[in-house]
């Protein structure tokens, strides 16, 4: 019963489901094969597992000093010294970006789109599932983003500019800093500092409160809404029991 529960939550809740979805380019991401896809949904619900087997602090699902990793993964992740298939709990030094679900391959490959990554989707993916607060979906006369396939523009450029449209700006002020908090990992999770065309990454973000770089600092911009993530976890948890979302 309780793998059952790690299994079927996880699904729900972290969107573990959609991972067969949007196949990666494999001409971009040439290590990318199945196997790596069951091991990354393996690892998330490993993960959760250990938290609730040892009654961890949920803090830990925003961010940890610890994976749960086996050989195959500290690979993709360019993690020495780990050997074997069975997954163990491996500890991080302070300056890594891996701890917690954010750091984890399966979230950052189904919130992209097989052949780059969207801090739009990363971003409504963050409020709807640890913040608990989703934003309103667009409008319906509003043309949506299209990838420059010349690179000449980066994904930052590209929202700028869709940000111009003044219906669009309200939502995507709350949106995008999440989502490019989390730019350094490519679609498939592997760690970057630059894009497929050689442009830097940015992964800068505002919010209210807080300004960061990077997911370690986005990390502790969370942390500071645990509240927020609790009672997020809270509602996930009751529409998961009742079998219908939350409502009068």
């Amino acid at each position: 019963k309780s793998s059952r529960f790690v299994h079927d939550f996880t699904s729900q809740w972290l969107g573990l489901r959609h991972i067969k979805l949007m196949k990666p380019d494999p001409k971009l991401y040439k290590d990318y094969d199945p196997l790596l896809e069951g091991l990354i949904r393996k690892e998330s619900e490993v993960f959760f597992d250990r938290v609730l087997k040892k009654n961890l602090p949920i803090s830990n699902f925003l961010d940890s000093d610890f994976v749960m990793i086996n050989e195959r993964l500290a690979d993709h992740y360019g993690m020495d010294g780990i050997k074997g298939s069975k997954f163990r709990l491996v500890k991080l030094p302070k300056d890594s970006p891996r701890g917690g679900l954010l750091g984890q391959a399966s979230i950052l490959k189904i919130t992209s789109n097989g052949t780059r990554t969207s801090p739009v989707v990363r971003g409504v993916w963050i409020l709807e599932n640890i913040l608990g607060d989703p934003p309103s979906p667009p409008p319906p006369d509003v043309v949506p983003i299209e990838p420059d396939v010349r690179g000449t523009k980066t994904i930052r450029d590209m929202l700028a500019k869709h940000r111009e449209i003044e219906t669009c700006n309200d939502c995507h002020s709350s949106i995008d800093p999440w989502g490019f908090g989390l730019e350094h990992f490519n679609a498939v999770g592997v760690y970057r500092n630059v894009y497929h065309n050689g442009q830097p990454v940015f992964a800068q973000g505002s919010v209210p409160g807080n300004s960061f770089d990077g997911a370690e600092e986005m990390k502790q911009a969370l942390l500071e809404r645990s509240n927020q993530f609790s009672l997020t976890l809270t509602e996930k948890l009751f529409t998961y029991a009742l079998g219908h979302p939350l409502t009068f």
